[in-house]
């Protein structure tokens, strides 16, 4: 089977093709799915279920939806802690702009736009896995895992999923070719849509290290023919310095208007984000027992464990993004963990790595349909409006 992959994609004449086909096919079948799965809940809970938009686009949806019809409070709501500007602008100003020129409701243009995104993250992660791998049944399974697995039904919905993990992947393609500048922009927009987007700064770093390294291999380094090295290229030093700007100009905006830049990061306590040792946090969901806090400590350690991985492929650059994306959240609590193991994408191309180790790449379609099925389960819990899937 993998030799057929290999062979169906490797033909240069076909190749673009051919992935475009496979993200299109992907994404249509696995949207179709959920679909389904609508059906069959509504049909089993009539009086409850709502339409299939109003039973996909719950939770943080809602908050979304506030900032797109009523822009950022200025205040919290009276006898509430919580609020709105915890969440970055880019996704709810794209869709607010379509918004006004279409007429169309929200979370329809929402659910369109992230699925339209959805092909073009398959695309991309593909040709990036294909490049820094060289394996297309990697590429091929990674993008199975985004359509058809466990929790890839936030990459329809008015979440920030589709368009982070596509700017990220927009980012670190630019990083592997050297283009700084479209690295620049990519990561502007990256660090104006989550508050780790800014993060990837860390991953540019690693990776002109790296990058220098592997460069002046012949040559004796040191810091100031390092320093040369980078200030000496223009492109790279303005892309560095473009990634920050989405962050800045929140900031700036919610200085103007709140009195505080960083109220997006205070209002954080509202939602319980008190920061602490993200080990502790891990320990304590592992000792309690409890079904919830195991699941989700799982995920934690899958993601510690890929980690490591990646460090010993020496995909160093990946590899600290990584456990600073896994660190953060963790500091303040597991919640979310599974979405965020998913949608920060570096997760899922490291564990398709993994498994397609030769001792155990009997395992891999295990990994892609298990995740498959597990998505049955995790779509009718997200129907069923379990906290756990948030």
């Amino acid at each position: 089977m993998s030799e057929r992959i290999e062979k169906y994609f490797e033909n240069p004449q076909t190749h673009v093709r051919r992935i475009v086909l496979f993200a299109i096919v992907s994404v249509f079948l696995s949207r179709g799915i959920i679909f389904l799965m609508y059906e069959i809940y509504a049909s089993v809970y009539s009086e409850s279920a709502g339409t299939w938009l109003q039973e996909l686009n719950t939770w943080d949806t809602g908050w979304y939806r506030t900032i797109i019809n009523k822009g950022y409070y200025e205040a919290a709501e009276a006898g509430k802690s919580q609020a709105n500007w915890a969440f970055f602008p880019l996704l709810p100003l794209i869709v607010r702009g379509i918004h006004q020129l279409t007429g169309l409701e929200a979370t329809l243009i929402a659910t369109i736009m992230n699925t339209i995104l959805l092909i073009g993250i398959v695309m991309i992660a593909f040709a990036y896995i294909y490049e820094t791998r060289k394996s297309a049944v990697q590429a091929f399974c990674v993008g199975l895992i985004f359509t058809f697995g466990a929790y890839s039904f936030y990459f329809s919905i008015l979440y920030s999923e589709s368009l982070y993990l596509i700017l990220l992947l927009i980012t670190l393609f630019a990083l592997e070719r050297r283009e700084y500048l479209l690295m620049g922009l990519a990561g502007a927009f990256l660090s104006a849509t989550r508050n780790t987007g800014i993060m990837v700064v860390f991953a540019v770093g690693v990776k002109v290290i790296m990058n220098y390294i592997e460069d002046q291999k012949e040559r004796k380094k040191s810091l100031p023919d390092f320093l040369k090295y980078v200030f000496g290229d223009w492109k790279l030093v303005l892309g560095v310095c473009m990634i920050p700007a989405g962050l800045f100009a929140f900031m700036a905006y919610l200085g103007m208007r709140m009195g505080d830049p960083l109220s997006f990061l205070h209002v954080q306590t509202a939602w319980g984000g008190q920061t602490g040792n993200p080990f502790v946090v891990l320990g304590r969901a592992l000792m309690k027992g409890d079904f919830g806090d195991l699941y989700l400590a799982v995920w934690a350690l899958a993601g510690l464990g890929i980690t490591v991985f990646l460090i010993w492929k020496k995909h160093l650059h990946e590899a600290v993004l990584a456990l600073i994306l896994l660190l953060i959240p963790m500091s303040v609590r597991l919640q979310s963990m599974p979405r965020y193991f998913i949608g920060s994408g570096i997760f899922v191309w490291g564990a398709a790595e993994l498994f397609y180790a030769k001792k155990i790449r009997f395992l891999m379609p295990v990994l892609v349909a298990g995740l498959a099925i597990m998505e049955f389960w995790c779509l009718w819990q997200w129907f069923a409006n379990n906290s756990l899937m948030v």
